[in-house]
């Protein structure tokens, strides 16, 4: 067996980082408060995150919520909390959630600092993130010191596997359910061992409230009965933990834990396939709203290459300073005559067909197999570059890369791949990690 308090130590703050972290945040606290009482500003901060309950990893976020009381609208809310974020925060940067808050990487990590309202309950709530407050006095109460160091373990194992962080980009685990997974299961290994062994869903919760959720996992909120706590988990996610679980239990191992997946591409052959690579520059967009968009311009590409018989077989992205995205094709030169199925002859609309398929395109045909009428017609688009151009042209690929058509840059390649970032995405594949 593998030493797993040897991995949580490898992997934990020391005393140095904690020290750190507590007279950071303290300061940063002090500064709220006296910013608030100069200013008669009716509000508190609160350390909330895995740094404020001993779930942190090394070089983890601190996240600090300015609690308003509830006579505040929400403008001024946001107002006053983006004045104090930049306030305390000299080299802040506005971002948006549900609301602007300000975030730094000036102490040499990453700190939040995040306006909200202040509620004794759920059901009081304004807006999302008036909830993050509850969720930190929740699981102070029910983790052990113990499951502290359980939840280390299975933020380890998701990490390395892809699948921590609830953002858009990765539809995975957020911090506050791999703690209640614990609360749940008790340990890292009652939980792998669950996980693996399921059936369809990852379901916590009574029936009552589970019922009305339709996603992959649905674990109820314990500090709201109405949220489900796992609604940005993917089948994807959900499905690599099964998997990774059952290959970690069959033999396990230290290479399962750490703080990214391995990039260990595979070789990079000639495939017999042909791969298309788009570039453009990237849109100054928070990851939230280019993912998606990354996603849904694969998915607009993908559906519209079919409708031409172009078969895209993979596809793979990398978003950083540019948006790069890959697409395999099992051939991209088609035959020159493509076969059309008419109705069945004893449909109204036989005649209909046959006129509107009686002109020039008409290569061979109409004729009959089987009761249903087929006419083969010429191909004029029987070239992938031609397509993929047209494709783009017309295709939604989502709000801001609509307006970036004219940037893009469209390369073609037969055997190996271009040293790129997407190209290692690509070649490095792999679950278990």
């Amino acid at each position: 067996m593998i030493d797993l308090k040897k991995v949580i130590a490898g992997y934990s703050p020391d005393t140095a980082e904690i020290e750190s972290v507590r007279k950071l945040s303290d300061d940063l606290m002090s500064k709220i408060r006296e910013y608030c009482r100069i200013h008669g500003i009716n509000a508190d901060p609160l350390l909330v995150g895995s740094s404020s309950r001993g779930t942190s990893l090394r070089g983890a976020d601190i996240d600090i919520f300015i609690r308003f009381k509830r006579s505040y609208g929400i403008r001024e809310m946001e107002k006053l909390g983006l004045e104090i974020g930049h306030y305390v925060l000299m080299e802040g940067v506005e971002k948006y959630a549900e609301h602007p808050y300000v975030s730094s990487n000036e102490f040499g990590r990453k700190v939040d600092v995040v306006p909200c309202f202040m509620i004794d309950n759920a059901t009081e709530r304004i807006t999302a993130v008036d909830r993050t407050p509850l969720h930190s006095e929740y699981l102070k109460t029910h983790l052990t010191d113990q499951q502290k160091d359980e939840v280390k373990l299975l933020k380890l194992f998701m990490r390395k596997q892809g699948i921590y962080g609830s953002e858009l980009k990765t539809n995975g685990f957020s911090g506050y359910v791999t703690e209640l997974l614990i609360v749940n299961y008790g340990s890292f290994l009652s939980a792998i061992t669950h996980i693996s062994n399921l059936k369809g869903k990852l379901v916590i919760g009574e029936p009552e409230a589970t019922g009305k959720f339709a996603s992959p996992v649905i674990i109820i909120d314990p500090t709201d009965q109405q949220r489900n706590a796992g609604a940005a988990v993917s089948l994807t996610a959900l499905s690599i933990l099964k998997l990774c679980g059952k290959t970690f239990l069959r033999e396990p191992s230290e290479s399962y834990f750490g703080m990214e997946p391995d990039k260990k591409p595979s070789k990079n052959v000639d495939r017999g396939t042909i791969f298309y690579i788009i570039r453009l520059k990237r849109p100054e967009i928070v990851d939230d709203i280019i993912f998606p968009q990354v996603q849904k311009m694969i998915s607009s590409i993908t559906r519209a290459s079919k409708e031409y018989s172009f078969n895209i077989i993979n596809s793979e992205y990398s978003v950083e300073d540019e948006i790069q995205v890959l697409l395999e094709l099992e051939t991209d030169i088609l035959p020159e005559v493509k076969l059309h199925s008419g109705p069945p002859v004893e449909s109204d609309n036989v005649i209909p067909f046959l006129e509107k398929n009686s002109g020039n395109d008409v290569m061979r045909g109409p004729y009959v197999i089987d009761g249903r009428i087929y006419v083969e017609l010429k191909n004029s688009m029987n070239v992938y570059d031609q397509a993929l151009a047209k494709i783009l042209e017309n295709a939604d690929l989502g709000k801001h890369i609509n307006k970036m058509k004219g940037e893009f840059k469209i390369q073609r390649y037969k055997g190996k791949l271009p040293d790129l970032k997407v190209s290692i995405n690509f070649l490095s594949k792999r679950n278990p990690n």
